[in-house]
């Protein structure tokens, strides 16, 4: 897990519960369309060190059975032309690379995975279409609906022309503060009532980096062993007993338990019903398995 120092006092912040159960939940059910995306790209940009990402495109999509879009359910567009959506769906074919985002809920994907920025520039896809719309380094991460089969939440945050996303913003900066902004918009899209946002929103409020990916692990897993999902994220077992210690006390009362101490199997399987939600976003992916996926387009 890799975050950026200067990113980190923003991103307590944002989880702090009157952020998440104060400001960011009541913009989510006032503000229009526009309105909480420009919040949203803007918290985001808030985090980095030169104002990036500059736009950002939240859409509703429609998959095939290989994971390439067929089309936009809802698309809401900041720093892009509304036309935007429908310009990629005329020239979908030339992206030969999207489509692998869409097949790891939770974990940011960008352009620059596949391919150096100058090799990337360089591409058919880049050409006519990137570089249209104003386009540069992107950020993709895209989170599974509940109960709807072939449809996903995706959103896309693009640093502008001129700009790079990194280094002033790590990839795990984005993934991490993108998880409020996923209830919030599961619920302006009527996939989640408010009580339901309020109730996810409280349970994510204190917590750290780590911890989040530690119970999305927990949710996403079938076997309970605290050693096996701490060298997933990258810790020992020790490390991993350590975090939660620390983690606020609201998280262990879906384990009916009054602390984490003994974080046996029986306790992490309580976590996992507790924070089932937290499906939606998929297991942590580590960059050494990106770079599995991304590695044939490397070489293409």
């Amino acid at each position: 897990m890799h975050l950026t120092s200067s990113a980190l006092p923003r991103l307590h912040a944002l989880f702090s519960a009157p952020s998440l159960t104060g400001e960011v939940l009541s913009r989510a059910a006032k503000d229009s369309d526009a309105a909480f995306a420009a919040f949203h790209c803007g918290t985001i940009a808030e985090l980095s060190l030169n104002g990036a990402p500059q736009s950002m495109v939240v859409s509703i999509q429609e998959l095939d059975d290989r994971s390439r879009i067929t089309g936009f359910v809802k698309a809401v567009c900041h720093g892009f032309d509304p036309g935007t959506p429908q310009l990629y769906l005329e020239m979908a074919h030339l992206d030969h690379w999207t489509h692998l985002d869409n097949v790891m809920p939770g974990t940011v994907v960008s352009n620059t995975d596949h391919m150096a920025m100058e090799a990337w520039e360089r591409t058919e896809f880049f050409q006519k279409f990137r570089h249209r719309i104003g386009s540069r380094q992107t950020a993709i991460v895209h989170f599974e609906i509940p109960d709807v089969h072939g449809r996903i939440l995706k959103f896309l945050y693009d640093s502008g022309e001129g700009r790079l996303l990194t280094p002033g913003l790590s990839k795990d900066d984005i993934e991490f503060a993108s998880v409020p902004f996923m209830v919030c918009w599961m619920m302006r899209c009527d996939f989640i009532d408010e009580a339901t946002a309020r109730r996810w929103l409280s349970m994510l409020s204190g917590l750290s980096p780590t911890q989040l990916f530690f119970l999305r692990d927990l949710a996403n897993s079938t076997g309970y062993d605290p050693a096996v999902s701490a060298a997933r994220i990258g810790l020992t077992r020790d490390d991993l007993l350590r975090q939660m210690a620390a983690a606020p006390q609201l998280v262990f009362q879906s384990a009916d338990r009054l602390g984490p101490k003994d974080m046996d199997a029986e306790r992490m399987a309580a976590l996992a019903q507790g924070f089932s939600f937290l499906q939606m976003t998929g297991r942590p992916v580590t960059r050494a398995q990106l770079d599995l996926v991304a590695h044939p387009f490397k070489r293409h």
